[in-house]
């Protein structure tokens, strides 16, 4: 906690950037393309929407190459209209340079330190896809996160979570950036290495860059964004229901406030039931309309949420649980960030 009569720093202004652009994620994939598990729906998508079309004629739409795999065309070019190819996909499913690409899931216990978990999950990320895209052996430690919040502490002197100026936690993502653009934070101590040993190695960290954020509107972006090798930070909703959501479910948090921060790893498509009765009723009262009044196909991104990899499991446990889904409608405040020296 803060210590009586010590002054708190302002909130801090991190270094920040335009979000990639289409075409530099377009560029980013001749790079090299992984593999993941939809490379099978990548194929050609034709829409028979003539009436919107230029010429009147059907307009085939090919699949768009990623940084990290291959993804169906989510729009079409010609009308906008939706691909109806129902699928699902997450970076965890994916393998770059024959390394496969899941990372730790964190457990942030019954303390309010959502984004700082979140954060450090996407660096830990992207470091692994670097090192993957370098053909260099994954160092297996991802970063400590007793070494971001002693530097969080140093700095901002209060401990996270425990903010006294209300700026700091309502802006709290922006100051968990600051400190990981200006000290870095380091790899976590490996096994058998005592405190003092690993005080004494202090090269071993992971330095973000510039930040960038993205329209939560912006769907197309955000799925290219990630499938490209940038996995985003975003605000959802979570109620009662959250924690019992399983791997393969998708979370309705309905039209309720964003309260919790988790990293996005992945997306799908998720066509209209043919039975509506077979999902739950406060679904369909949030499912969108099409220009028809009709209810057609909607967008889920995949998610880590930050309690273990106990919450959200399936009953395989395939994957360890930890992710979920979540409607691509129903997030906001979507960040994205670079890590110096890397790409």
């Amino acid at each position: 906690m803060a210590r009586a009569g010590v002054p708190v720093p302002p909130v801090p202004d991190p270094a920040q950037c335009h979000h990639p652009s289409l075409a530099a994620l377009a560029e980013r994939a001749r790079l090299i393309r992984g593999t993941g598990p939809v490379d099978g729906a990548a194929v050609d998508w034709v829409c028979n929407n003539t009436a919107e079309h230029n010429g009147g004629g059907n307009v085939t739409n090919r699949p768009i190459d990623n940084f990290l795999l291959k993804l169906p065309a989510l729009y079409c070019s010609g009308c906008r209209k939706l691909n109806p190819v129902g699928y699902r996909w997450k970076i965890t499913q994916c393998t770059l340079g024959r390394i496969g690409l899941d990372f730790l899931i964190r457990n942030q216990g019954p303390h309010n330190t959502c984004v700082a978990h979140a954060i450090l999950s996407g660096m830990d990320l992207m470091y692994k896809i670097h090192t993957a895209y370098q053909s260099r052996a994954f160092v297996g430690r991802p970063l400590s996160m007793q070494d971001f919040f002693m530097k969080f502490s140093h700095f901002f002197k209060v401990s996270f979570g425990y903010e006294r100026n209300p700026a700091l936690e309502i802006d709290r993502a922006l100051c968990v950036i600051y400190i990981a653009q200006q000290y870095g934070v380091r790899l976590s101590a490996p096994s058998l290495t005592t405190w003092f040993e690993w005080q004494q190695e202090s090269n071993d960290k992971v330095m973000m860059g510039s930040f960038f954020h993205v329209p939560s509107n912006d769907t197309e972006l955000i799925i290219r964004l990630i499938a490209g090798g940038y996995p985003l930070i975003c605000g959802v909703p979570s109620g009662r229901t959250f924690k019992f959501t399983s791997a393969d479910e998708i979370y309705d948090g309905g039209r309720v406030p964003t309260n919790h921060c988790v990293l996005l790893i992945g997306s799908g498509v998720f066509n209209y039931p043919g039975n509506p009765d077979a999902i739950p009723r406060h679904t369909l009262g949030t499912w969108p309309l099409n220009r028809d009044g009709r209810r057609g196909p909607r967008v889920c991104l995949g998610a880590r949420g930050s309690w273990g990899s106990q919450v959200h499991g399936s009953s395989s446990q395939e994957g360890g649980g930890g992710d979920f889904y979540i409607w691509a409608d129903q997030i906001d405040r979507v960040m994205g960030f670079h890590i110096e020296g890397m790409y």
